[in-house]
């Protein structure tokens, strides 16, 4: 019976965990597609630094707001470019629906202190609104492939880099 307790519980937890979609602080139900394709081989914090930045992504799509974006990689990485990006949108406009998901994610180098990785983001439709005229704009589906390099810095991952 006591066996069998220890493997109920944890069991339990981890479907508390999931079910809430919240990993270290991410979003998984918002972040990553139900069907995405994750490695078994990549380090949790790798991965949790990539989930992070597309959660992030996702706050500033939405709301316009870039702080989370831009503390979601080391500083000087050009995935940070998009926050500017969003703020300099939403400071005349407004952006509805859509959101950002990694659909795969593909390990191609692999240590025990770095990684790079293949990321495939799927975009899904955004209607932008401009305050002032009123004019609409339909942003279809986007699908993206981007390298994101990561290392541990003062032991934790950061994205350094992308391509």
């Amino acid at each position: 019976m006591k066996a069998l307790a220890l493997l109920v519980i944890p069991a339990t937890l981890l479907g508390v965990l999931i079910s809430s979609g919240r990993v270290e602080g991410s979003r998984l139900d918002t972040a990553v597609a139900q069907d995405a394709i994750l490695p078994a081989n990549v380090p949790t914090g790798a991965l949790t630094a990539i989930i992070s930045y597309v959660d992030a992504l996702n706050e500033a799509a939405h709301t316009g707001n870039a702080w989370k974006l831009r503390t979601s990689a080391y500083e000087g990485c050009g995935c940070l470019a998009i926050a500017n990006t969003w703020e300099s949108i939403y400071e005349k406009a407004n952006v509805l629906g859509g959101a950002y998901q990694i659909t795969s994610i593909v390990p191609i180098e692999i240590g025990s202190k770095s990684v790079t990785l293949e990321v495939r983001i799927h975009r899904s439709q955004m209607l932008h609104i401009d305050r002032a005229s009123g004019v609409q704009e339909l942003w279809e589906p986007k699908d993206s492939t981007t390298i994101f390099q990561e290392k541990v810095i003062d032991g934790t991952w950061w994205i350094v880099q992308t391509r």
